[in-house]
């Protein structure tokens, strides 16, 4: 996926402000750093971007692994093909299909959650199928529905063990919780990097880092560019919330106004993208020509 950088996109929103990004002070760079992460969001769900569109295989439960489990855990085992419930507690040596306290179960609740370790998150569903349809020209849509647990399947329907999904993926939070510093870090925290390697990029920690993990140097962080196809939509729309805390509304539509016959600079952008799939490069079917919005 081509990407653009935070900073890139950050800077020339400070200067659409009338800012300098080298003396901006804090308070208003938090403020226009709020307003990216909402104007990211909504360019992430305005349509079925292609480059946001992932299809993989995925269980109705975790893998099995060696290690403790509770009682009523239930797990897949890959060497089995097969689901197991935990009738008492487990210990790493306790293995299904072959210690007493794992219990084979063909009748449970068949879902995918949107969350799962080890896996890219799921932010919207799009289809299911019963096998690899980029593989296999035969593979069969299946019905499912939405609810708190994720993508839900009949539990009359024939299902394999494994199922399919393409789905969007979750967007980033834009928004760092510290400035980096040469210090400790938990894994899933997000920071701004301020120093002379990478000036002004956010970087998620992607494992615990200690204080010689520099970002940018250490593969425990990761950088968050953002998709290039929204380096201008989300410029427009971050303007427009900045205009309008700044009460200029009537100014801010000329950037956000979801009007089909005077579109903000914002849902032009991204209709513009939108075309440069459906009608330059003719995908009509799959990815879906219909935006969301």
């Amino acid at each position: 996926m081509r990407t653009s950088t935070y900073k890139s996109v950050y800077e020339g929103l400070v200067r659409l402000t009338g800012g300098d990004p080298a003396t901006v002070s804090a308070d208003t760079a938090a403020k226009l750093m709020e307003f990216l992460n909402t104007a990211l969001s909504d360019c992430h769900e305005y349509w079925r971007w292609p480059e946001l569109l992932r299809t993989e295989g995925r269980y109705y439960r975790p893998t099995w692994t060696a290690t403790s489990y509770a009682s009523l855990a239930e797990v897949y085992y890959a060497a089995g093909d097969a689901y197991y419930r935990a009738n008492a507690a487990c210990i790493l040596t306790d293995v299904p299909g072959t210690s007493a306290k794992w219990d084979a179960i063909t009748e449970f609740a068949r879902y995918i959650a949107f969350t799962q370790t080890g896996q890219t998150a799921i932010e919207a569903v799009i289809e299911a199928w019963d096998q690899d349809p980029r593989v296999y020209h035969d593979a069969v849509k299946l019905a499912y529905r939405l609810d708190a647990d994720g993508a839900r399947f009949a539990a009359d329907a024939d299902l394999p063990t494994q199922v399919w999904l393409e789905f969007r993926v979750r967007a980033p939070e834009y928004l760092y919780s510290a400035l980096w510093t040469a210090t400790t870090f938990a894994a899933g925290v997000t920071v701004y990097h301020a120093g002379a390697a990478e000036t002004g990029e956010l970087y998620l920690a992607n494992a615990s880092c200690s204080g010689t993990d520099v970002p940018g140097v250490s593969t425990k962080w990761t950088k968050l560019d953002l998709p290039y196809i929204f380096r201008h939509a989300a410029k427009m729309k971050a303007y427009a919330l900045w205009l309008v805390q700044d009460a200029q509304t009537e100014k801010a539509k000329g950037f956000d106004h979801d009007d089909p016959d005077d579109p903000g600079q914002f849902q032009t952008a991204l209709d513009e993208q939108v075309w440069q799939f459906t009608k330059l490069q003719g995908q009509t079917g799959r990815p879906y020509a219909v935006p969301l919005r």
